[in-house]
Formats: structure tokens, C-alpha cells, sequence
């Protein structure tokens, strides 16, 4: 460059809009102005011409000030990061870019990105680096720079990034630890975090932000959702798709490629339920008619009582800790085996007995199933004294003498998981058309565990599955006859809202 081009670069940029005056556009059009790629086809240095997935993402990035993006494989973001991240350091003075990788190896490899960007900038749009010997991060002469670093435990912790990038979060180690050293430093002057990876399974920390995002878009703290599948890159098809994922096995496909956010979280290992029957049916799921917010939960309402209808209803018990697993009450109609209410909550086993109670007798005085865990002895003593419920399931077994002995309560053991398991899996296979999003999610992230046991992977909970493979084994058990209801007997929902001390 030139001395009078250089002159002109510095003092253009010094002249530069403050950030939050920057559109998106500004961006775009800077991109795909000056930045070249390396064709992945083998054709050399191209023009970079952004997709419009490409672009989406950088409006978001520009639009939120934290996003999250769940991305498939081979489409094109890492290239679309470094040219954002030229193109901050380029305009704005003072500017650090802080990229944290999983390994040395895909940190050399996202600035090797950024140099190709970097280094084929026209002359006169190019600000000259501090020093040129310097390679193992791009540093330039208006005191901006890109930082690429190796995740450990104390990556960034000293660096306050106007932009933070962290790349491949769902495959690194100590995610949450990462996360919560080094987001304050680029809060602190209002500026942006964008965490981007495929997925990795469930229940680790960027499946627990992702899941976070979702369910609130951005509303206050909470990170701004974003998700690209495999088919969003132009001339991709299913002959591309079979061709990229041979070889794999489905749940290796679904996550490296996934076509929709619920295809991704699979887990790395044996899923016990059908995949693709879960994919059928999450595509068929329905919202609650009605939702009521109880303290310490909520009641989803798909059906109200049938005054002739039967119903059967299973109970997964906790103990109501602010930190421990939920409460599940799931009640299904007889006949279809098809959700008409879930209750779903942390409440202690007095309350939880009580809610129970107020909703199976309203639903014709449920056949129900509580499974006999520790706390489910406490709910299952309050449902037969205190409130007398009419129709539990009690387990049968034999004492010293051979004698049979009725017991209140579903016993859950290595004989009788297996079954009520496959029951739920069968009716799974047969596309059983459940309603409830919340089964679905909780059946893709159970698995078969190395000794061949099945339960919940990592963090993830699976209380309404339980609840309703027990509520299905109670319409293999149900009584031949249910009391019927008037509706003028029914309990309002409001009554639902139960001093659950004595109700």
C-alpha cells in the first residue's frame, strides 16, 4: 500500500460511525465488496457473495446483542465469522474480536480464515497492521485486533471483546465455566456474543441455553435464537443429503445434518424409542386448549371430562426440592390412549396429593397409577386416608406364607421398567398420536445406558414419560367399571388452586 492510500485507509476509519450506529447492511455490502474466500470447490480466491442465510445471520448478530445458533455441518459460517470479524477490526478503531475455538487446531484454522479475508483486501479499503510479524492473531494499526484462542479455563478471562465469538460451543469442554468467565467482560460496554455450533447430544450446557432461547426469543437476559438446517444452502437436495450422511447411523445424520432443531439433539448413543417415529409425532403435536398457572406449576388442559368418559392416569412423584426433578400427573382417555390433561410441577407430597386428588376425580374418578418411589409413599398415604380417592391401582404380591397382599401404588423394578418401557415404545412405533411436545422431547433424550438400563441422559428429566408409560400399564390394568361423574359434580379448575395443607 502506498503511503497516500495509507493515509486514507487510517484516517477513513478513525472517521468511522460508532458501532450502534452500524446497519446490518453496512456489513453486508462491505462483505461482499471487498472480501474474498477460498472456493470450496476448488476454483481459488472468489468473491465472497453471501448467501441469504448468510446474511440473516449477520442481520441477527447486528440486530441482538446475544445470539445463539444451532447450525448444521459444511454451510459456510465460520467463513461468514471471520469476514464479520475483518470487517469490525477493519472499521472500527479500537475494536478486539475474541474467537474461542474448541482446540489450537480449529483456532489456527478460523484465523487462517480471517487472514484470506484480511490479506485480499483492495489496498486502499485495507488498514495496515502494527506489526506484520506478528501471526498468531491479526493486529492492526488502529489498535483493533483478532484474537482466536484455544478454550481453557481461563481463555479470555482478561479480554473485553466489543465481539465475542464463541465457535463450536457444543463440543467444548467446560462450557457453562467458559461462558460465565469471559460473557461479562464483553456485557460490560453493551457489546456482542454470538455462540455458534452443531449439536452434540443433549443435556449439556449449550443444549440447556439453546432449549432457554427458544421458549423465551430473546425476551430479556436470554440469548436470541437461530438455527440453519442442511437444505438452507442453495443446490443442496436429497441426493446431496443421502450422499453427505452415508455411512451414518440415523441419529448421527439427524445431528450433523439436521433439518429442523429437534432433529439435531439427538443423543450419541442408543436412543431407546423409534427416532423417526419421534419425528413423525412432534410434527403432530398440539397445544393445550387451556393452561392454568398453579403455584409451583402449571395444569395443560387438552379434553375436558366426557361425562360418560373413561380415564386413566399415571403419577411420577418427587419431592417438591427447588433444585430436584418434577412432579408429574399425566391422565389418558382409555380408549385412544391420547393426552386429556398433564400436570406438571415441583409441589411437596401433601400438595401434590391434593391436586392429584381434585384432578382424577374430575375426570371421573381416574383409574390411577402413582408410582411407589420415596415420596410416592408419602402422596400415595395422603390419596387413600385423606382424601379416600376411590380408584388407585394397588400391586399385588405374596408374603412369607404364600398369601397375596394388595398394596396401594405402581412398584417401578427391574421386571416391571422393561415393560411399561416398551409398552410407551410400541405405542411410539404405531404413531400414537400423542399430544404433548413436552413427551416427545423427554422421549428423544432417554437412553439404553452401558449395562442396558434405560433412563434420562445427562441432565435431561424424564418425568412425564414416566408418568405416562405408567398411566398406559393402567389401561392394561384398568378396572372393568369407572363411577361416573356428573359434570355438575366437577371441580372447577379454580378449585384446583388447593390449600394443599388439608385442601
Amino acid at each position: 500500500m502506498n503511503p497516500q492510500n495509507r493515509l486514507q485507509s487510517q484516517k477513513r476509519t478513525v472517521e468511522a460511525p460508532a458501532p450502534e450506529e452500524q446497519p446490518a447492511e453496512r456489513c453486508i455490502a462491505w462483505i461482499e465488496a471487498h472480501c474474498k474466500i477460498l472456493s470450496d470447490r476448488g476454483h481459488g480466491l472468489i468473491p465472497f457473495a453471501l448467501f441469504d442465510y448468510q446474511k440473516d445471520f449477520i442481520r441477527t448478530l447486528w440486530g441482538h446483542r446475544e445470539v445463539i445458533c444451532l447450525k448444521a455441518r459444511q454451510i459456510g459460517m465460520t467463513e461468514t465469522i471471520a469476514a464479520t470479524a475483518v470487517y469490525c477490526v477493519n472499521e472500527f478503531p479500537g475494536w478486539t474480536v475474541l474467537i474461542l475455538s474448541k482446540g489450537k487446531d480449529e483456532a489456527d484454522e478460523v484465523l487462517s480464515k480471517c487472514r484470506i479475508c484480511y490479506d485480499n483486501l483492495p489496498p486502499d479499503v485495507q488498514t495496515p497492521l502494527k506489526n506484520a510479524s506478528i501471526t498468531s492473531r491479526l493486529i492492526l494499526a488502529n489498535r483493533s485486533r483478532i484474537i482466536p484462542k484455544a478454550t481453557t479455563a481461563g481463555a479470555g478471562r482478561t479480554f473485553n471483546a466489543q465481539l465475542l465469538i464463541i465457535d463450536e460451543w457444543a463440543h467444548q469442554e467446560r462450557q457453562q465455566a467458559l461462558y460465565t468467565a469471559v460473557s461479562p467482560t464483553a456485557r460490560s460496554a453493551g457489546n456482542r456474543i454470538v455462540g455458534l455450533s452443531t449439536a452434540n447430544g443433549v443435556g449439556n450446557y449449550f443444549y440447556t441455553l439453546w432449549q432457554k432461547a427458544q421458549r423465551e426469543q430473546g425476551a430479556g437476559d436470554t440469548m436470541y435464537p437461530l438455527f440453519f438446517g442442511w437444505s438452507v444452502r442453495p443446490g443442496r437436495d436429497e441426493a446431496w443429503y443421502k450422499q453427505a450422511t452415508w455411512g451414518y447411523d440415523d441419529w448421527q445424520a439427524a445431528q450433523e445434518f439436521p433439518a429442523a432443531p429437534e432433529e439435531a439433539f439427538v443423543l450419541s448413543g442408543r436412543m431407546r424409542f423409534d427416532h423417526q417415529s419421534l419425528l413423525d409425532l412432534a410434527k403432530r403435536t398440539e397445544a393445550p386448549k387451556r393452561e392454568e398457572q398453579l403455584e409451583g406449576g402449571v395444569l395443560s388442559i387438552w379434553e375436558e371430562p366426557a361425562q360418560a368418559g373413561r380415564y386413566v392416569a399415571g403419577c411420577d412423584t418427587a419431592e417438591g426440592l427447588l433444585k430436584g426433578d418434577y412432579c408429574a400427573l399425566v391422565i389418558l382417555d382409555f380408549y385412544s390412549g391420547r393426552e386429556v390433561a398433564v400436570l406438571h410441577g415441583k409441589w411437596d407430597p401433601a400438595q401434590f396429593a391434593a391436586l392429584v386428588n381434585a384432578l382424577c376425580h374430575r375426570y371421573n374418578d381416574a383409574f390411577l397409577g402413582v408410582e411407589r418411589n420415596g415420596p410416592g409413599h408419602a402422596v400415595l398415604l395422603a390419596l387413600s386416608t385423606l382424601h379416600d380417592y376411590p380408584a388407585l391401582y394397588c400391586h399385588q404380591h405374596y408374603d412369607a406364607v404364600g398369601m397375596p397382599v394388595e398394596r396401594p401404588g405402581w412398584v417401578t423394578d427391574s421386571r416391571s421398567k422393561p415393560i411399561m418401557i416398551d409398552a410407551l415404545a410400541t405405542a411410539i412405533r404405531e404413531r400414537r398420536p400423542f399430544r404433548n411436545g413436552a413427551l416427545i422431547g423427554e422421549c428423544m433424550t432417554y437412553v439404553i445406558d452401558d449395562k442396558g438400563g434405560t433412563g434420562a441422559s445427562g441432565t435431561t428429566f424424564d418425568d412425564i414419560l414416566m408418568a405416562t408409560a405408567v398411566a398406559e400399564m393402567m389401561r392394561h390394568y384398568d378396572e372393568p367399571s369407572q363411577e361416573v361423574v356428573s359434570l355438575a359434580e366437577e371441580l372447577d379448575v379454580a378449585d384446583m388452586r388447593i390449600d394443599a395443607r388439608y385442601g
